[in-house]
């Protein structure tokens, strides 16, 4: 991230989605579609293997009641979260409503050319990369509505990551089980060259 932390998504036994905002009749079930539209997205593995833990880990920053809170992650689950302020408080109060909430949900890749930062998170994670905690299941994952405690408490939240955005990703690549490494964001800005589908 632009601030210097760094996290690593475990995306195995997962299957990559696109938002392109087309509602087709044939679409599989949960049929969804968000506008503007325009986001490559995958849910993280969760640890529902037995015996194979997530190894998502690191610091996330994000930007909660307007500041930059940031938060420690183990085995894809916020473990702490980091600084003494009000804004941190509320978090760490918010988190320990429900243990669902801690799930790191999703990485999206949002690439609207059009679509800016305005604060709207609709928008704003179509303008880059956007991290989710809370429910995943309607993208891929295995945290649905009977993982929270109570109903009420259900919550999928999108940090935005974009160049933008108060904290950035200044680096992102993939790395494949047999260590190739495709760069997907250097310097905040998306390798277009990297994008393209691989065959």
């Amino acid at each position: 991230f632009s601030n210097g932390d760094r996290l690593q998504l475990d995306l195995r036994f997962r299957t990559p989605r696109v938002d392109d905002g087309q509602l087709r009749p044939s679409k599989a079930p949960p049929r969804l579609v968000n506008l503007p539209s325009g986001e490559a997205y995958t849910a993280c593995y969760e640890g529902e293997h037995p015996n194979l833990p997530s190894q998502t880990r690191g610091v996330l920053p994000m930007v909660w009641r307007n500041e930059i809170v940031r938060v420690e992650i183990a085995q894809n689950r916020v473990v702490e979260v980091l600084g003494r302020s009000d804004a941190a408080a509320d978090l760490h109060h918010f988190l320990s409503l429900d243990g669902a909430r801690r799930n790191v949900a999703e990485l999206g890749l949002g690439c609207n050319t059009h679509a800016r930062v305005w604060g709207n998170v609709l928008e704003d994670e179509k303008a880059g990369p956007h991290i989710a905690l809370g429910r995943s299941d309607h993208i891929g994952g295995t945290v649905g509505v009977s993982a929270f405690d109570d109903p009420r408490h259900v919550w999928h939240h999108d940090f935005v990551f974009a160049r933008e955005s108060p904290v950035s990703v200044h680096s992102l690549a993939l790395i494949s089980s047999d260590n190739r490494t495709d760069q997907l964001v250097f310097e905040g800005e998306y390798l277009l060259n990297a994008l393209e589908v691989h065959g």
